[in-house]
């Protein structure tokens, strides 16, 4: 038996290996002469397609294994396993249905225990006044309820959910959070005047109206809304961090995502003709193997996101394709910081991405699916009767029971062999490999709701959960400062954009 993953370490080989990217040379970007120069706009594109091709090369390994555990996570945990349909295939691609190859998926199992473990009860966050004066009081009292208001709004409890699922099953988790012009109830000044807000032509830097790829006119009608705090979580292999050691030195971040041409030709009137030409793959994943479901009328767009730092102090923020900058402006949030949390499941020494439980358990589970496969094998092999007869004594095709049937030549009279039973040690193998993997992932029986066997009385479960919190305390522990985190910069971007004109 084959398993799907050769190499289940967090980096098959060392990212900072000088001999993989000696020839490429990433500069710090407050150090391109012009930088909020439009006219040196093609020197900014350079630095970003160069940039986007060595974290490519640089994360190709790392995101490679991310992949990987989303299959695993499916259930997709065999070499010749159908990865939409879990179906077993043959060697030559046909569902096999006599194939005895099991997947007893515990790791999606211990992904959601450690997700309802996490995310059990909804998140708080105590505001504290920085003094006893009575207006700091007050500021305080309001930023709760402003705070309540938007996660209300937005259900971040699911987003808190999907945040600590990805971060077990990729090892870390990017909740991604910025200011939507478009999001929120309509302007309180655009409602007394919304009956003359027509559909309109888009038009482009020569005043001439701008063609979808259908050669039809693009027509918008564009309302005003008061905006919103928007929260996005992708996948990790979205974002393209700063490639550091140490996350404190981490000084930008680059993410990702597939967008129409339409809308970016209405959302970029001036940019139209370039966005129009830009076609072809693109070179952030021809270095590892990805299949971006993506339409034809799609296209890759990346936003760079630069902190406040000692040689760029107002940060930046950088939109663009690979053919074009759509937008090249200061950092848009005030804290200074990159527009996202990060959670990571665990934390590897001398490198700022972090590593997934998934590559500890794996070869345990790998060893349970081809345990429980070989029980299988055991009990088709041996529960049909076999019957041992010399080679014409009946007639087959009358026997009415699923037998096997073991003809020779001889003159002993037909008889019924008794079956062999499935040796005990195999399930107690597996017992010990599954007990083995509880271990390891920190879920046991009473997380499961089950009690331990002999254990009954309730002080010794109050006992044997505490010790199963206590070893969970680690990743608790970054788990509420995630919160801590997401909610300081909620709280930064509202204060930051939210107006009296608005009307909440």
């Amino acid at each position: 038996m084959t398993n799907l993953i050769s190499s289940m370490g967090p980096m098959s080989k060392n990212p900072f290996d000088a001999m993989d990217y000696a020839e490429s040379v990433l500069r710090p970007l407050w150090t391109i002469e012009g930088l909020d120069d439009p006219n040196k706009e093609k020197d900014v594109l350079e630095w970003t397609k160069n940039t986007v091709e060595v974290c490519g090369s640089w994360y190709r390994d790392y995101f490679q294994i991310q992949m990987d555990n989303l299959l695993l996570f499916k259930g997709v945990q065999w070499l010749n396993q159908d990865r939409y349909t879990s179906k077993i295939l043959d060697r030559h691609g046909v569902p096999n249905r006599r194939s005895p190859r099991i997947v007893l998926n515990h790791l999606a199992d211990f992904t959601e225990q450690w997700v309802s473990r996490l995310t059990r009860y909804r998140p708080a966050v105590a505001i504290f006044p920085t003094n006893t004066e009575w207006q700091d009081e007050q500021d305080a009292r309001v930023s709760k309820m402003v705070l309540d208001h938007i996660w209300y709004q937005n259900v971040i409890d699911l987003y808190f959910q999907e945040f600590a699922r990805q971060a077990k099953i990729f090892g870390e988790a990017f909740l991604f959070q910025t200011w939507d012009p478009a999001k929120g109830d309509l302007h309180p000044d655009y409602i007394k005047v919304r009956a003359h807000n027509k559909r309109r032509a888009v038009l482009g830097m020569d005043g001439q109206p701008l063609l979808n790829e259908k050669g039809e006119q693009l027509m918008v009608q564009s309302p005003i809304r008061v905006g919103d705090i928007n929260y996005r979580i992708d996948a990790p292999w979205h974002w393209f961090e700063e490639p550091r050691r140490c996350k404190d030195d981490v000084d930008w971040a680059i993410r990702w995502y597939s967008v129409d041409k339409d809308y970016l030709k209405a959302k970029h009137p001036n940019k139209a003709d370039e966005i129009a030409k830009d076609v072809g793959g693109d070179t952030a994943f021809n270095n590892y193997h990805f299949e971006m479901a993506r339409l034809k009328n799609e296209l890759v767009v990346y936003e760079l996101f630069h902190r406040h730092s000692e040689f760029l102090e107002t940060g930046r923020y950088i939109k663009f394709t690979k053919n074009c900058i759509l937008e090249n402006t200061e950092l848009p949030y005030s804290h200074g910081k990159l527009p996202y949390v990060k959670f990571t499941d665990i934390d590897i020494p001398d490198n700022i991405r972090g590593m997934s439980f998934f590559q500890q358990l794996f070869p345990l589970q790998h060893q349970i699916n081809a345990c429980a496969s070989l029980i299988y094998k055991s009990l088709v092999l041996f529960a049909h009767p076999k019957i041992v007869m010399p080679d014409g004594a009946c007639d087959i095709q009358q026997l009415l029971t699923d037998s096997t049937i073991l003809s020779y030549t001889g003159g002993v009279a037909p008889t019924m062999m008794a079956n062999m039973q499935v040796p005990q040690e195999l399930f107690q193998y597996l017992n010990k490999l599954e007990q083995t993997a509880e271990k390891l992932s920190g879920i046991f029986s009473m997380s499961r709701g089950q009690a331990p066997s002999g254990v009954r009385a309730a002080k010794a479960m109050r006992v044997l959960e505490e010790q199963e919190d206590k070893r969970a305390y680690i990743t608790v522990t970054k788990f509420n400062q995630a919160i801590v985190e997401t909610a300081k910069m909620t709280l930064s971007v509202a204060g930051e954009y939210y107006d009296d004109s608005d009307g909440r």
